[in-house]
């Protein structure tokens, strides 16, 4: 054994179920299903329609060349329509362009009057609190489409009332109910059922993306849904990328406890401190591992310790047998912790440990443009 597997056996980790490599469709399966009885929960089952609406247009966006549409999704549910809102931007092109979805934590600049949706007086978020290289996406022949967050649903524990939740809020036993995390993946993969519908966008590359709590649900939204291609976290640390076991940092009792457990699903809360964490019947590797066959990008800063980078780059090599299993490369990496300004580049995991802190900045971006390109 070597230092990497020492550290997974040291910390306890479990083994990844057996896997059926012919029919890898079976095994993913059950890993959403351990993942959503014990951490994200059930969202309910239905079909839904979805239509879009695209209330603001310009086609020579950037100076010429870009298409930006601002669009009202509309998704019939058993309880009613539900409303929210995708922001796109893409290279006007006679060829399909690869497609970046993000989870965001604001609406973009421009977005519906800088964040104002149309006929509400009062914009939900700041503008532009968090900028995006958005003219760079697209001069790299990449079209970005961003929901926000709290459009779907607030960052809150109102299960009744706000957004989604007047529509489907906890079960009656709550137990494995899905959070808002849940809401929140669920709304992305709305969103790209309409977008999905277009050729302007390349079937084989379309990417899901978020940063900390939204680099969670990325994960989530990527291993429930396979047509994204391509599934990228940054800084997502506990509950994400990060092996739990052993962790610093960022833990399921702080989370659970005192930031936030309208995240998760109550039966979560069960494994709050060291004794209950070692008796998880998983891993976060369950969560990388379900999306193997597709390509996966993990994105970690060296000063970020609450997120915890060691345990995000165990969690890609315990993940990575999978990959392989199915004929892939997995996660090519030295058989030790990163150094900051490190990256890996060879497999279908990808990864690199950026210098600095907990954020997601334009150095990543380019990381995961080229990712996303290749």
């Amino acid at each position: 054994m070597g230092f990497i597997q020492d550290e997974l056996a040291r910390r306890g980790v479990p083994a990844l179920p057996e896997i059926n490599k012919e029919n890898f469709e079976e095994t993913r399966l059950k890993l959403v299903d351990i993942l959503s009885e014990h951490i994200y929960g059930y969202g309910p089952s239905f079909k839904s329609e979805v239509r879009g609406e695209v209330v603001k247009m310009s086609d020579t966006a950037y100076g010429g060349g870009v298409t930006t549409e601002d669009i009202k999704i509309t998704v019939t549910t058993p309880k009613g329509d539900f409303e929210f809102y995708v922001f796109v931007n893409r290279p006007n092109s006679d060829k399909p362009v690869p497609l970046f979805l993000l989870v965001n934590f604001a609406y973009p600049c421009g977005g519906l009057l800088h964040g104002q949706v149309l006929g509400d007086g009062n914009p939900k978020a700041p503008p532009c609190r968090f900028r995006l290289p958005d003219e760079e996406i697209v001069d790299n022949g990449c079209a970005l489409a961003v929901i926000y967050n709290k459009d779907i649903s607030g960052d809150n524990g109102n299960f009744s009332t706000d957004g989604l939740a007047a529509k489907f809020g906890r079960n009656k036993s709550g137990e494995c109910s899905w959070g808002k995390i849940g809401y929140w993946a669920w709304a992305a993969s709305r969103a790209l059922d309409y977008l999905y519908t277009f050729d302007h966008y390349d079937k084989s590359r379309i990417a899901i993306v978020g940063h900390s709590r939204l680099g969670k649900t990325s994960l989530w939204c990527g291993a429930q849904d396979t047509r994204f291609t391509h599934v990228i976290s940054n800084d997502s640390g506990c509950s994400g990328a990060a092996i739990t076991r052993g962790k610093v940092g960022e833990k399921i009792e702080v989370i659970c406890t005192r930031i936030a457990p309208h995240w998760f699903c109550e039966k979560y809360y069960e494994y709050k401190g060291e004794e209950a964490t070692a008796k998880m019947p998983f891993d976060q590797h369950y969560l990388l591992a379900a999306m193997a066959g597709r390509k996966l990008y993990i994105g970690s800063a060296s000063e970020d310790q609450w997120a915890d980078p060691n345990s995000e780059y165990l969690s890609a090599c315990a993940a990575s047998p999978y990959f392989e299993a199915l004929g892939q490369k997995g996660f090519v990496a030295p058989d030790r912790f990163p150094e900051a300004g490190e990256e890996f580049h060879e497999g279908n995991i990808q990864y690199h440990l950026r210098p600095g802190t907990h954020a997601m900045n334009r150095y990543d971006w380019k990381r995961y443009i080229e990712f996303l390109k290749a």
